[in-house]
């Protein structure tokens, strides 16, 4: 927003309530912060509850998660522990794991 010297040379009382313009401004901001929140936390939701299934999938094959668990240098607990913590704070890791593990292909980076 530019300053308009036409507007500037116009006395306060004149120019409008400026504290109403930033009362509606933040209001708008603070009603657009929420819906994005909402829309976040319920992608979030969703992919928890594939993360879930994905886990269970995962956890089910024992071959799998110990050749893994090798290869990485842990336990087959440490690393179904690990799982479970990425299904909860970040699902679209144990997606991405599921898809690869269990299609065999290479993982990419």
């Amino acid at each position: 927003m530019s300053l308009d010297h036409g507007i500037l040379n116009v006395p306060l009382a004149k120019r409008g309530d400026i504290d109403a313009q930033l009362d509606a401004y933040k209001a708008t901001a603070a009603k657009a912060a929420a819906a994005e929140r909402k829309s976040v936390a319920k992608a979030h939701r969703t992919a928890k509850a594939a993360a879930k299934v994905a886990l269970a999938e995962l956890l089910a094959n024992t071959d799998l998660i110990a050749a893994k668990a090798e290869r990485i240098g842990t336990t087959p607990r440490d690393l179904a522990d690990i799982l479970t913590d990425w299904s909860k704070w970040q699902p679209a890791r144990v997606l991405k794991a599921h898809g690869e593990w269990l299609s065999g292909t290479a993982p990419t980076k």
